[in-house]
């Protein structure tokens, strides 16, 4: 297992039901590939939905349904898209009225020895 996956296993175990998290681009994207089944979470993608799932498998790849770094993304019953456009609505609703305690940012999470 490269560094990674064990950051994105080891950030996934901090979640607790109820959390609703923003996942940035990079390895925060990973996260949801390691989320538990036991948990009920609502992940964030900046690029218009909430309800992200985990990566999906190569037969079930829709070329339309990327994460916020482009790569495929599944997306969990329940969940929805949105519009995306500057200042959207539904995007500062979401981010912007304390629904969003966490969020994940790839420099905070880097590690290494040139990390500055």
């Amino acid at each position: 297992m490269n560094p990674k996956e064990i950051i994105a296993r080891r950030v996934a175990k901090e979640f607790k039901d109820g959390d609703v998290v923003n996942l940035g681009i990079g390895l925060p994207t990973m996260v949801a590939d390691y989320v538990s089944d036991d948990i009920e979470i609502l992940l964030h993608s900046e690029n218009g939905f909430v309800g992200i799932g985990p990566a999906p498998s190569e037969e079930e790849i829709d070329k339309d349904l990327v994460n916020a770094g482009g790569m495929p993304a599944s997306i969990k019953d329940g969940g929805m898209f949105f519009d995306t456009v500057p200042l959207s609505p539904v995007q500062w609703v979401i981010i912007g009225l304390g629904t969003m305690p966490v969020l994940l940012i790839w420099p905070l999470l880097r590690i290494g020895k040139n990390t500055a």
